[in-house]
């Protein structure tokens, strides 16, 4: 991921060009354009395995405006009515989409290639993202979004990496407005009366 992140860091370029910048990163060892020329990565088989599928000509998107929340999270609970409310600077209508997941889950995955240095087969760790509790699409007006939404009732208690993201987009316009909030934890659900039925 900090590859691609690097890769894409300059505004308005284009997708065939990013990709090729990831890929020049990894796959050559002696490139002049990465930061340190390396002679051993073991990312460097995995990352060759990716493609762009794509028409890599069409410029990304620039992350030139912003969405603010109203409100702060930093405690989400269980069967909780949450309300989320913003601006998105710079963007009059258009869309945010709002999502929330349990935090990353880390794995090591082996790489089946034998490291000489080491002598044991080498393994690489991979980022999962969390469980997905929320995603909605919520409409901008006049540069602000309002939703509400109900909480799920199982929750992974104790997280305190759960991810809060939203980016705002139009169609009218080529400039994008990210958001994300990270480090915030996941409580007891709040107590509610669930009436008897027939």
């Amino acid at each position: 991921n900090s590859v691609i992140a690097n890769a894409l860091g300059e505004s308005g370029i284009t997708y065939g060009e990013a990709f090729i910048r990831a890929k020049e990163q990894v796959i050559y060892l002696d490139n002049p354009m990465a930061p340190k020329p390396s002679t051993y990565s073991i990312q460097r088989f995995n990352n060759e395995r990716y493609v762009y599928l794509g028409e890599p000509v069409i410029r990304m998107p620039i992350a030139a405006n912003k969405v603010v929340l109203e409100q702060k999270l930093d405690t989400v609970k269980a069967l909780d009515k949450m309300k989320l409310s913003g601006t998105v600077t710079g963007m009059d209508n258009g869309f945010v989409n709002l999502a929330l997941r349990e935090g990353r889950v880390v794995k090591k995955l082996g790489v089946a290639i034998y490291n000489e240095n080491t002598g044991v087969e080498d393994s690489i760790n991979v980022s999962f993202a969390g469980s997905l509790l929320y995603s909605e699409d919520v409409p901008v007006r006049n540069g602000r979004f309002e939703t509400e939404f109900i909480t799920p009732r199982k929750l992974n208690f104790g997280d305190t990496a759960a991810e809060f993201t939203a980016w705002a987009y139009s169609s009218n316009e080529r400039n994008v407005a990210p958001c994300s909030s990270r480090a915030f934890r996941f409580r007891a659900c709040r107590t509610m009366r669930i009436p008897s039925t027939m």
